[in-house]
């Protein structure tokens, strides 16, 4: 199994789930469900999560795209 990019961004940076989630201006479980892929971030939470980790749109979808 592939890890999502968001988790690999986060265990690069050694975050959990909930220090993650408050530089991304989330819930924890936000962050939860974004890397299980259950749910894909809302448009408003774009700019944030690409200046954060650095991880573009389509880097971030990718891996849903792929695992389907």
């Amino acid at each position: 199994e592939v890890d999502h990019p968001l988790r690999q961004w986060r265990t690069g940076q050694q975050l959990s789930q909930e220090a993650a989630a408050a530089r991304l201006g989330v819930d924890e479980m936000t962050v939860s469900r974004w890397e299980r892929g259950d749910t894909e971030p809302q448009k408003r939470h774009w700019p944030k999560i690409e200046e954060v980790t650095g991880l573009s749109r389509a880097r971030f979808l990718g891996f849903a795209e792929a695992a389907e």
